[in-house]
């Protein structure tokens, strides 16, 4: 089998070099470059060396030498997608995690692991990694460009409700049907911390590594306040009158949004660990919530098929995304676009324009949409946050 040297220039690095038979094709390549650099494959361009232009992924390696026994000489070029969904779900089909190039709509990669429904997922879009958890005990790692599970993190007795990442930190807590958090170091995938207080299931977390702060819900129907230095309750925050199925938090200003069965979202003071604000509009169950404190609004799912819309000043309902079929059970909100990507038990996630109400992508390929991930086109920040509802 005659082999070939091949040299790929890399942006900003130095080139690579790979031997490879010659009569590997350049998508055989590409997926090779996926795999030592983890660029997707679908957002490799491959320039030839003597022309600048994009060579077909159907030639041939050997078809590229200048000379027999010349090298290949060839340019990678990323062009990043300008958004892409990762979704994690269950139902009878094959597909539990996927993702897609939500302006085409088109699904990229389903991740064939998954043994079980996933439940929530949390990702690294610059470092193309992700966890995902479900009703497997364990949580998984992915490399998201090779579509692989890298490591495994044990713990937890039974399936995984919620994950809350800090990928700078490489911190990680999750919450469990086991009634308990777990904070894991990610560059050991061990389990650090163990907290207990929770009465009911984990169904929501968010954390402040640099705070060594947590807040959790459960079914217990309360709010929990950590402190992750020492793993002990600090306090209690008590109101609702059903099970926490959502969170978000901003830690600067110490005000979190929960989200309950109660049909109600409640905007905390953590400070004095109280109710400012509560919110009715839903007629069921809220499952999701994300807030921007700085423009003082709020988004919202639940299981009336609802998206609200809310003026977090007063608590007023402002608008309703309406279209979804069944629970609305994920979302995530870009505040600057003012878009939502949001996900529902009708086996669609949806993407929609904030302002004008309506519905701009849709999304198929799992039946029963439980989490999902969005990387923007601009990308602020490195937490990252995922939460689920029961089966």
């Amino acid at each position: 089998m005659e082999m070939v040297t091949v040299q790929v220039a890399t942006p900003g690095g130095r080139p690579l070099v790979f031997h490879m038979p010659g009569a590997a094709s350049i998508g055989s390549l590409k997926e090779t470059i996926c795999e030592n650099m983890r660029v997707l494959v679908q957002e490799q361009r491959l320039l030839a060396g003597h022309s600048g232009k994009e060579v077909a992924d159907k030639r041939n390696l050997w078809e590229l030498r200048q000379q027999p026994g010349d090298p290949v000489i060839l340019t990678l070029v990323i062009v990043p997608m300008s958004l892409l969904v990762l979704g994690g779900g269950g139902g009878s089909a094959s597909a539990r995690l996927c993702l897609w190039d939500a302006e085409r709509g088109e699904a990229l990669m389903e991740f064939p692991d998954t043994a079980d429904a996933v439940l929530c997922a949390a990702a690294d879009w610059a470092g193309q990694k992700a966890l995902s958890a479900g009703w497997e005990s364990g949580i998984r790692m992915w490399d998201l460009a090779a579509g692989k599970t890298m490591r495994e993190l044990q713990g937890h007795v039974d399936g995984v409700h919620c994950l809350a990442v800090d990928w700078a930190s490489q911190r990680a807590i999750s919450g469990g049907h086991d009634c308990t958090l777990r904070l894991w170091d990610l560059h050991s995938c061990l389990n650090v911390l163990t907290m207990m207080g929770h009465a009911h299931p984990v169904f929501c977390v968010a954390f402040d590594w640099t705070s060594r702060r947590a807040l959790s819900g459960a079914q217990d129907r309360t709010l929990r306040y950590w402190s992750l230095e020492r793993g002990e309750c600090l306090q209690e925050l008590q109101g609702h009158s059903g099970t926490i199925f959502c969170v978000d938090v901003d830690w600067s200003w110490q005000r979190a949004l929960s989200g309950s069965w109660d049909c109600t979202l409640r905007l905390w003071d953590l400070s004095r660990g109280e109710t400012v604000l509560e919110l009715r509009g839903h007629s069921n169950a809220v499952f999701a919530v994300q807030m921007d404190w700085q423009s003082q609004c709020a988004v919202s799912g639940g299981s009336d098929h609802a998206i609200c819309v809310w003026d977090l000043k007063d608590g007023t309902l402002m608008r309703h995304l309406a279209g979804h079929t069944d629970n609305v059970t994920c979302l995530e909100v870009d505040w600057i676009s003012q878009r939502v990507c949001s996900g529902s038990q009708d086996g669609t996630l949806r993407l929609w324009d904030m302002d004008s109400c309506e519905a701009l992508q849709l999304l198929n390929g799992i039946e029963d949409v439980r989490c999902v991930q969005t990387r923007w086109p601009t990308v602020v920040g490195g937490r990252t946050r995922s939460k689920t509802v029961p089966r």
